[in-house]
């Protein structure tokens, strides 16, 4: 009786990719494209400069994790191998290791911003998804948050 209350809810795919949902992991079993992080971050739906990758080298059991750029919120694990089962827990581990304020230092939200000019995708709509943007004139948004102006 109490073994089953005990266990951790562990999933395994057949990728090691799993979509993040609601904080639930979903198994992708068939990887699309090419197999790539970035033909699995287009096949969820992203362009490839909208999500950010954080790699979990001392993680025994993950390789990467993808949030969508400038936040925090969590779209796909990569696990080490196919054959390493993960949890939620697992992944909530990982999360707090992670130094965000080196993954949106200054020159770091520069090049995020940047790389949104250059593959003309950083509408209003994102931003406005992932940061705290008021408006300050006429086409002028203000983040607290990243301590910037933005023009549309």
């Amino acid at each position: 009786m109490f073994k089953d209350f005990f266990k951790t809810n562990e999933s395994a795919s057949e990728t090691g990719f799993f979509k993040v949902d609601n904080d639930k992991l979903i198994a992708i079993n068939e990887i699309p494209g090419n197999g790539s992080i970035n033909s699995c971050i287009e096949s969820l739906g992203f362009p490839i400069n909208h999500i950010r990758t954080v790699n979990t080298f001392s993680s025994d059991k993950t390789d990467c994790l993808g949030f969508k750029n400038l936040s925090k919120q969590l779209v796909f694990v990569l696990a080490k191998t196919r054959e390493t089962k993960l949890s939620y827990s697992d992944v909530q581990k990982e999360l707090r290791q992670i130094d965000w304020d080196y993954e949106y230092s200054s020159l770091n939200v520069e090049d995020i911003l940047e790389a949104g000019i250059d593959f003309e995708n950083f509408d209003l709509t994102f931003l406005k998804s992932v940061i705290d943007l008021r408006e300050d004139g006429e086409n002028v948004y203000k983040s607290e948050q990243l301590g910037l102006y933005l023009q549309f």
